[in-house]
């Protein structure tokens, strides 16, 4: 598979987003910080850039609550241990601190220099990750993190081979045990989130905040057809539990929202993970792997 852009075409998420430490938890995010990881294929021996889009914190795509002042902090790090330590109960946790060897970092403002632009972190060497056998390639991680202020960051990611234009690497990968993100305002878009369960996982509980009243979740896969999942409605947290069938295992499946009445829930953010019956935490992948189509063609209709 190959996974460039962060949320991945096929998730049709608008944006990533996180907040200044000031920021109310109605607006949508819970910790004000976000971790994502890049896999590299062992094969790819050349430099490599993390795009980021849009990183600073004031412009046309932000969530400015009254003046724009906030800031943003986007650190990439490699090393030992940046993913083989951050697997289990406590994923987003350990993932979403400072662990492994920084290699670069940059910190943003309302200076409109980078508004709706890309700015490039790097050039990284891929073997200054870690290599993962599973993955037979190298991973990095990059954590999002809110330094001051109460505004709101609309961005995204891309994994490039060339600092100035996103050139995607093929075999590459991302992802995420936790997600903040910004959804869609109109009903006619369905977003996707693609966790991936593997053969340990029995049962799985979705977890979801501030996924206002106005959307709806359902759960997709080989053996699921538009499955409802408890949304949790404004500034709350609510689950659910779904058991896992053998035809669902070692594959993504796909975790469809969408909106219910078009303006009911705009600017709506929402923090996601789902964990197994061990209380471990399944990643989520900007692009979905193995087979979750459902037997029969079952889609998502929105509601008038």
């Amino acid at each position: 598979c190959s996974a460039q852009q962060v949320p991945g075409l096929d998730e049709n998420i608008p944006y990533l987003i996180n907040f200044g430490p000031k920021a109310k938890l109605s607006y949508g995010d819970d910790d004000n910080k976000q971790a994502f990881f890049f896999v590299l294929p062992s094969t790819y021996n050349k430099p490599f850039f993390i795009r980021v889009f849009d990183p600073e914190i004031g412009g046309k795509n932000d969530e400015i609550i009254n003046a724009a002042d906030t800031k943003m902090k986007y650190t990439l790090f490699g090393g030992k241990g940046i993913y083989s330590g951050t697997k289990g109960n406590n994923a987003p946790l350990v993932s979403e601190t400072f662990s492994g060897d920084v290699l670069f970092d940059k910190t943003f403002d309302a200076t409109s220099t980078y508004d709706d632009k890309w700015y490039s972190l790097g050039p990284v060497n891929p073997g200054e990750g870690e290599y993962v056998k599973e993955f037979d390639g190298y991973v990095f991680k990059v954590l999002a993190q809110g330094e001051s202020g109460d505004d709101g960051n609309c961005y995204r990611y891309y994994l490039s081979s060339k600092s100035s234009e996103n050139i995607a690497i093929p075999g590459a990968n991302a992802f995420t045990y936790e997600y903040t993100v910004r959804l869609h305002d109109s009903n006619k878009e369905v977003s996707h989130l693609y966790p991936f369960v593997d053969s340990k996982v029995i049962k799985l509980k979705q977890h979801n905040f501030d996924l206002d009243g106005a959307c709806s979740m359902q759960l997709f896969s080989k053996s699921k057809f538009g499955v409802k999942s408890v949304t949790s409605g404004d500034s709350n947290w609510q689950s659910s539990l779904h058991t896992v069938t053998k035809e669902e295992k070692e594959s993504c499946m796909d975790v469809q929202i969408i909106n219910n009445k078009t303006g009911v829930a705009k600017n709506n953010n929402v923090v996601l993970y789902i964990t197994n019956q061990y209380g471990e935490y399944l990643p989520f992948m900007a692009v979905p792997i193995g087979d979750y189509t459902p037997k029969k063609k079952v889609s998502v209709k929105p509601v008038k």
